[in-house]
């Protein structure tokens, strides 16, 4: 290395054993200012499911006690909304044993055998699909990413990701899935078209009515379909079906799409009831992302106002460079729409190792929802393990900015060993 930086503001709230690592990306011009739209993201869900706490079903609570007789030390959090499992992991080492198979086949097997524990039923793993799979470089841990199904539509936004070591076992589970999502969908034939749900997608911007005409539909069970509504949308639109989960035992056929404004930077992601074209989500891309954090130019928690231990933190929304990356820090493919909605994207992948054995904590990694928002408690009066979410959300973020300011430094591993400055080397 030729040269070491100090990066305190990176490390500010960083536990002992951080770690982030950074991927190459252009460098370019500031990102101009957009202009105000109202709220950045609309979800009809959060009123629905305001109140009614989901509880494990009955043989979810037993398999998981069954488990945690033999692995005292397991952890599990349930999806209050829909009941499920959301994440699943052993505070004192791994959930499996070792296993000389292929990690997808042994995720795969965990999967179907293990329903009860995750609280879903055999149906609602029997269709998904593996959308991706990722091999860390620094760990040797596979990450495999599946996609929820019925009869073929995808459900929207509700992946189930496994993480395995180098060695079969499996280090943790997150899970998104919908319980029982046949049952909960009521109807899997559209009354609305793909035309007539892009126009309902004009109402909450204020265009009026908006025209969109239909180019071609193609075969399959998501019924892609392609429109053009030049009022609506610089660039043509693909419209195609999804299940819309909504809350435990509901769930919607819907048409999922993603308009360009014309004149102002954003690209929304809809989605609109096909039975009565109601608009579900709206969610904006260009600024979905948003991160409480110490920012430049601040150095650390006591170059603030409120000074420690008060919480001098901002909230910052849409922060990634137009060039750099395109499509924000959680798209993961290079293709519109986030693909991780935690600290792991495609310039940073930021986590917690607090043992220090260059392997991700379970759960190190936070997740930010389904809008990306990454605003976690601080109380800097407290030990630092109560603040972790929140420190590797600063470090995920410092990591992203200096990845554009350096130009690059791809494959970088990051090690935060102090809590008020690291050192950086740049090779």
């Amino acid at each position: 290395m030729t040269r070491d930086v100090l990066f305190r503001a990176a490390a500010a709230l960083a536990l002992a054993g951080a770690t982030a690592v950074l991927m190459a990306q252009p460098e370019s011009r500031a990102r101009p200012a957009m202009p105000p739209i109202g709220p950045r993201h609309l979800d009809a869900r959060v009123v629905l499911a305001r109140g009614m706490k989901a509880a494990p079903a009955a043989a979810q609570r037993a398999a998981l006690d069954a488990l945690r007789a033999t692995m005292p030390d397991l952890r599990a959090d349930i999806d209050e909304v829909t009941g499920a499992t959301a994440m699943l992991w052993n505070m004192g080492g791994y959930l499996t044993a070792p296993d000389a198979r292929d990690a997808a086949v042994v995720a795969e097997d965990f999967m179907r055998s293990q329903t009860d524990l995750l609280g879903l039923a055999p149906a609602d793993v029997a269709d998904c699909e593996r959308t991706d799979r990722v091999i860390s470089a620094v760990s040797g841990v596979t990450h495999l990413y599946y996609r929820q199904r019925v009869n073929g539509i995808p459900v929207y936004n509700a992946p189930l990701q496994f993480n395995v070591a180098s060695d079969g076992r499996i280090l943790s589970v997150n899970n998104q899935f919908l319980p029982n999502v046949t049952a909960a969908v009521a109807s899997l034939v559209p009354r609305l078209g793909a035309a007539a749900a892009v126009g309902r997608a004009a109402e909450p911007l204020g265009l009026g009515d908006v025209p969109a005409r239909v180019l071609r539909t193609e075969a399959g069970a998501r019924r892609p379909t392609r429109l053009e509504a030049p009022g609506l949308s610089s660039e043509g639109i693909t419209a195609g079906l999804v299940i819309l989960p909504v809350r435990r035992g509901m769930a919607r056929l819907a048409w999922n799409f993603q308009v360009w404004l014309p004149d102002q930077p954003h690209a929304f992601d809809y989605t609109v009831d096909a039975e009565s074209g109601q608009v579900w989500t709206r969610f904006d891309w260009v600024s979905a992302d948003t991160y409480r954090i110490y920012p430049l130019p601040t150095e650390s928690p006591g170059h603030r106002s409120p000074a420690p231990p008060a919480d001098g933190r901002s909230l910052v929304a849409g922060p990634a460079h137009p060039a750099a990356s395109p499509y924000g820090w959680h798209d993961t493919n290079g293709a519109p729409g986030a693909e991780s909605l935690t600290t792991e994207g495609n310039n940073v992948h930021a986590y917690a190792d607090t043992n220090d054995d260059d392997v991700p904590d379970a759960g190190g990694s936070p997740s930010c929802g389904a809008t990306i928002e990454c605003d976690f408690p601080l109380d800097l009066a407290s030990a630092p393990a109560t603040y972790t979410s929140a420190a590797v959300a600063n470090l995920f973020y410092w990591n992203n900015v200096e990845h554009v300011r350096r130009r690059g430094a791809h494959g970088l591993v990051l090690d935060v060993r102090g809590h008020l400055e690291t050192s950086i080397p740049l090779g």
